[in-house]
């Protein structure tokens, strides 16, 4: 009897070691795919519109300002406002921003070029369709040159400077709030479900 209850012992202690170990194997994936997401993903939402930007760990907020009602009755995302943004520390970063609804994986389209005239010729409308706000901060850039030192990169690719006839970037200096307003903006406030935030170091 004493063996059998000896030998009952040994199988609850290797079976307790063993759970232990598995419980700590879990929790230690479970930590690294924590980190793996934080680290690679740089689209985490940290509430309240508190978005972290990991090329110079900084966090911001990010605000979403509604236009007027259209003819369909919905208003659009006018504008989008970012604050506690330090150009300086995050000197030489691009930063991407895209809005989400809750159906599909693309990014929405947040807005269009609009129809106008130059010199004569008539250009159309709707050519070209922006489906992110991407941000250029100088590599030289200082709080006090925050105005000139961040700039925006057209849908093609091209960098805009401040703007152009449809998205342009405004900083108020009393405030140190970036405003990214849209000329003809297509997403419906309502619809939007996730706002991304992305960066990385200019190359």
């Amino acid at each position: 009897m004493p063996e059998v209850e000896h030998k009952s012992g040994r199988f609850s202690s290797r079976a307790f070691r063993l759970t232990l170990a598995a419980a700590v194997i879990s929790l230690i994936g479970t930590t690294f795919a924590i980190n793996i997401n934080i680290n690679g993903d740089n689209k985490l939402e940290f509430g309240q519109g508190i978005y972290q930007i990991s090329s110079c760990d900084q966090f911001v907020q990010v605000a979403l300002k509604s236009s007027s009602a259209f003819a369909d009755g919905y208003s659009r995302v006018g504008s989008v406002q970012i604050s506690g943004l330090d150009v300086g520390r995050c000197a030489n970063t691009s930063i991407r921003l895209r809005l989400y609804d809750a159906v599909n994986a693309s990014p929405m389209d947040l807005y269009n070029n609009i129809a106008y005239t130059s010199r004569g010729v008539s250009y159309p409308c709707c050519t070209e369709t922006g489906t992110a706000v991407i941000m250029v901060i100088a590599a030289n850039a200082t709080q006090s040159t925050a105005a000139q030192s961040v700039s925006l990169i057209s849908p093609s690719g091209k960098s805009i400077g401040a703007g152009d006839r449809h998205i342009s970037i405004r900083y108020e200096a009393t405030t140190g709030l970036f405003s990214v307003t849209f000329t003809s903006p297509l997403a419906i406030m309502r619809d939007v479900d996730k706002t991304t935030l992305e960066s990385a170091s200019n190359v």
